[in-house]
Protein backbone atom coordinates (compact mmCIF):
# COMPACT_ATOMS: atom_id res chain seq x y z
CA UNK A 1 0.00 0.00 0.00
CA UNK A 2 1.63 3.27 -0.90
CA UNK A 3 0.86 6.43 1.17
CA UNK A 4 0.92 10.12 0.29
CA UNK A 5 1.07 13.18 2.55
CA UNK A 6 -1.50 15.79 1.62
CA UNK A 7 -1.79 18.50 3.81
CA UNK A 8 -3.00 17.19 7.43
CA UNK A 9 -4.28 14.33 5.82
CA UNK A 10 -2.36 10.51 5.15
CA UNK A 11 -3.85 9.29 2.37
CA UNK A 12 -3.53 5.50 1.50
CA UNK A 13 -3.16 4.33 -1.78
CA UNK A 14 -4.67 0.15 -2.21
CA UNK A 15 -3.57 -1.18 -6.11
CA UNK A 16 -6.47 -4.02 -6.56
CA UNK A 17 -7.07 -5.76 -9.53
CA UNK A 18 -10.74 -5.15 -10.22
CA UNK A 19 -13.34 -8.46 -11.13
CA UNK A 20 -11.00 -10.70 -8.62
CA UNK A 21 -12.86 -12.40 -5.75
CA UNK A 22 -9.52 -12.71 -3.61
CA UNK A 23 -9.34 -8.98 -4.05
CA UNK A 24 -12.46 -8.84 -1.83
CA UNK A 25 -9.92 -9.82 1.22
CA UNK A 26 -7.06 -7.93 0.42
CA UNK A 27 -9.47 -5.04 0.69
CA UNK A 28 -11.13 -6.00 3.88
CA UNK A 29 -7.95 -6.53 5.88
CA UNK A 30 -6.55 -3.26 4.74
CA UNK A 31 -9.89 -0.99 6.02
CA UNK A 32 -9.21 -3.30 9.26
CA UNK A 33 -5.58 -2.66 9.45
CA UNK A 34 -5.50 0.86 8.58
CA UNK A 35 -9.15 2.17 10.26
CA UNK A 36 -9.47 5.34 7.94
CA UNK A 37 -11.69 8.20 8.42
CA UNK A 38 -12.75 7.87 5.04
CA UNK A 39 -12.68 5.33 1.68
CA UNK A 40 -12.47 7.01 -2.04
CA UNK A 41 -13.16 4.61 -4.59
CA UNK A 42 -12.17 4.86 -7.80
CA UNK A 43 -16.11 4.43 -9.39
CA UNK A 44 -18.50 7.24 -10.10
CA UNK A 45 -21.56 8.53 -7.83
CA UNK A 46 -23.87 6.54 -9.52
CA UNK A 47 -22.05 3.53 -9.65
CA UNK A 48 -21.51 3.96 -5.29
CA UNK A 49 -25.30 4.44 -5.50
CA UNK A 50 -25.72 1.31 -7.73
CA UNK A 51 -23.51 -1.54 -5.51
CA UNK A 52 -24.33 0.33 -2.60
CA UNK A 53 -28.20 -1.29 -3.47
CA UNK A 54 -27.13 -4.16 -5.52
CA UNK A 55 -27.87 -7.37 -3.63
CA UNK A 56 -27.86 -9.90 -6.42
CA UNK A 57 -25.30 -12.48 -7.31
CA UNK A 58 -22.62 -11.98 -9.82
CA UNK A 59 -23.76 -10.16 -13.60
CA UNK A 60 -22.64 -11.50 -16.95
CA UNK A 61 -20.51 -9.06 -19.00
CA UNK A 62 -21.98 -6.12 -20.84
CA UNK A 63 -20.18 -5.76 -23.94
CA UNK A 64 -17.03 -6.94 -25.78
CA UNK A 65 -14.66 -5.13 -23.59
CA UNK A 66 -15.96 -6.45 -20.50
CA UNK A 67 -15.69 -10.28 -22.00
CA UNK A 68 -12.17 -9.11 -23.34
CA UNK A 69 -10.77 -8.28 -19.81
CA UNK A 70 -12.78 -11.37 -18.08
CA UNK A 71 -10.99 -13.34 -20.00
CA UNK A 72 -7.82 -12.01 -19.07
CA UNK A 73 -8.74 -12.39 -15.80
CA UNK A 74 -9.09 -15.82 -15.61
CA UNK A 75 -5.91 -16.91 -16.24
CA UNK A 76 -5.61 -15.52 -12.16
CA UNK A 77 -9.12 -16.85 -11.35
CA UNK A 78 -12.62 -16.60 -12.13
CA UNK A 79 -13.90 -12.72 -12.66
CA UNK A 80 -16.76 -11.72 -11.31
CA UNK A 81 -19.02 -8.62 -11.55
CA UNK A 82 -19.42 -6.12 -9.98
CA UNK A 83 -15.78 -6.26 -8.54
CA UNK A 84 -15.44 -7.40 -5.29
CA UNK A 85 -12.46 -4.70 -4.12
CA UNK A 86 -15.84 -2.52 -4.19
CA UNK A 87 -18.47 -3.75 -2.83
CA UNK A 88 -16.23 -5.08 0.26
CA UNK A 89 -15.10 -1.50 0.59
CA UNK A 90 -18.46 -0.09 0.51
CA UNK A 91 -19.57 -3.56 3.01
CA UNK A 92 -16.56 -2.90 5.39
CA UNK A 93 -17.22 0.83 5.04
CA UNK A 94 -20.72 0.24 5.94
CA UNK A 95 -19.98 -1.85 8.72
CA UNK A 96 -17.62 0.70 10.69
CA UNK A 97 -19.56 3.71 9.53
CA UNK A 98 -16.87 5.05 7.93
CA UNK A 99 -18.11 7.02 4.70
CA UNK A 100 -17.37 6.10 1.07
CA UNK A 101 -16.58 9.01 -1.36
CA UNK A 102 -16.78 8.69 -4.94
CA UNK A 103 -13.90 9.47 -7.55
CA UNK A 104 -15.81 12.81 -8.73
CA UNK A 105 -16.20 14.03 -5.20
CA UNK A 106 -12.90 14.01 -4.87
CA UNK A 107 -11.74 15.44 -7.91
CA UNK A 108 -13.91 18.85 -6.62
CA UNK A 109 -12.00 19.13 -3.68
CA UNK A 110 -9.57 21.81 -3.43
CA UNK A 111 -8.02 20.86 -0.20
CA UNK A 112 -7.94 19.10 2.80
CA UNK A 113 -10.53 21.11 4.54
CA UNK A 114 -12.63 20.39 1.23
CA UNK A 115 -12.17 16.76 2.16
CA UNK A 116 -12.97 17.07 5.65
CA UNK A 117 -16.00 18.53 5.04
CA UNK A 118 -17.26 15.51 2.39
CA UNK A 119 -16.48 13.21 5.30
CA UNK A 120 -18.25 14.92 8.20
CA UNK A 121 -21.33 15.56 6.07
CA UNK A 122 -21.13 12.00 5.46
CA UNK A 123 -20.92 10.99 8.78
CA UNK A 124 -23.53 13.10 9.92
Amino acid sequence: MDEVQLDRATIRLLPVVRGLPSEAETVRRAIESTRPAAIGISIGPEELITLRSYDGGPLSAENFEEEIYVAGLSAWEPAIKPPPCFSEAIKAAGIRGVPVIAREELRRAKDSDDVEEMISERKG
